[in-house]
């Protein structure tokens, strides 16, 4: 029994179980690397394409920029530059002495064409606070209390952005994304206000209201007219905050008269927008309306001319009848008919005519 037994052996691990436990699985270093590579190719590309896309219309943008518009930039610049820096000089001047152009007729503006600005004396002191002002510019009453109609420098400001220099800037570094709203912005201000544009650049007349505050019931303002094609002073006023609406009604036969609504409007800024007009034509000679107007005087005539004729007819429907007439040198003239028979009818008239010829 002894001799069948096996000789003892060293345990051993087996060799290709310990390989395979020994050291942790491979790591596929090439698939990492060409996945890195594969990838970072296609993003060159993507980035590549973008690259030449961007450049691309931004030189379409640029070259129909300064091709096309290239022009009328320098006319936009030119034109602003010169209505800021008639505004600049008056503001720097202080209030005015009243002055106006012999050869000026408010009345006559309103078949002229031209532009309106009200801002305060501060905003008037810079460029930027002039260009503040005109986009922040609301409706008031003084132009139509003038009986004129001047336009709003609100759309000549607002509307010319893409024409100054920070547009272009923002185009030559924008990117791809930016550019296509660049474009399209573009194309819709040059079809939708250039135009307009051009039509202010036209005006023949300038009309500037500062106001020493920001509320021109409360404090002077300075109105001024300028000839915008010779840059020429028309008109110079320091006005005050005066001006008082009132109500009226109007009674109609048989209508009967509605109660008064007790509104009170003497404190309306119409009625100061309309005081200040009052004085822009006070000083250019014009009269303005008041309550101490007084009703226009009626010139007599030299000559007057005044025909009196009557005529008394009396028919009854016969042949016969009386006729007489009678003239004299003052230009009198009375004429009397009568018919009677055996008619049935009856019918009388009567007119009156003088003529007092003049000597």
């Amino acid at each position: 029994m002894a001799d069948d037994k096996k000789p003892l052996e060293p345990a051993r691990p087996s060799t290709d179980l310990a390989e395979e436990r020994a050291f942790k699985p491979r790591f596929p270093w090439r698939w990492v690397i060409l996945g890195t590579v594969t990838i970072g190719f296609l993003v060159g590309s993507y980035l590549y394409r973008q690259h030449d896309k961007t450049e691309t219309l931004r030189g379409q943008i640029l070259t129909s920029y300064h091709g096309e518009l290239g022009p009328f930039t320098e006319r936009y610049a030119d034109f602003r530059d010169k209505v800021e820096g008639l505004i600049l000089d008056a503001a720097e001047n202080g209030p005015p002495e009243t002055y106006a152009d012999p050869r000026l007729q408010i009345s006559s503006l309103y078949q002229g064409h031209g532009l309106y600005l009200r801002l305060s004396r501060e905003q008037a002191s810079t460029p930027e606070g002039i260009a503040i002002a005109a986009k922040d510019l609301l409706r008031d009453g003084i132009g139509r209390c003038l009986g004129i109609a001047p336009t709003s420098l609100r759309g000549f400001y607002e509307a010319g952005e893409f024409l100054l220099p920070a547009w272009i800037e923002e185009a030559e570094t924008a990117d791809l994304a930016r550019l296509r709203v660049l474009e399209s912005d573009l194309v819709l201000r040059v079809d939708r206000d250039l135009p307009g544009i051009a039509t202010a650049m036209q005006a023949e007349y300038l009309l500037v209201i500062i106001q020493e505050t920001n509320l021109r019931a409360e404090a002077p303002s300075d109105a001024y007219i300028w000839d915008l094609r010779e840059g020429r002073l028309l008109l110079s006023v320091h006005t005050e905050p005066v001006g008082r609406l009132v109500q009226v009604r109007i009674a109609l036969p048989g209508v009967e008269v509605a109660p008064s609504p007790g509104i009170d409007i003497s404190d309306s800024i119409i009625a100061i927008d309309c005081g200040i007009s009052a004085q822009i034509k006070e000083a250019a000679g014009e009269p303005a309306m008041g309550f101490d107007s007084q009703m226009p005087s009626t010139e007599e005539s030299d000559e007057t001319d005044t025909d009196t004729e009557t005529e008394t007819e009396t028919e009854t429907g016969t042949g016969t009848g009386t006729e007489t007439g009678t003239g004299t040198g003052t230009g009198t003239e009375t004429e009397t008919e009568t018919e009677t028979g055996t008619g049935t009818g009856t019918e009388t008239g009567t007119e009156t005519e003088t003529a007092d010829p003049a000597p």
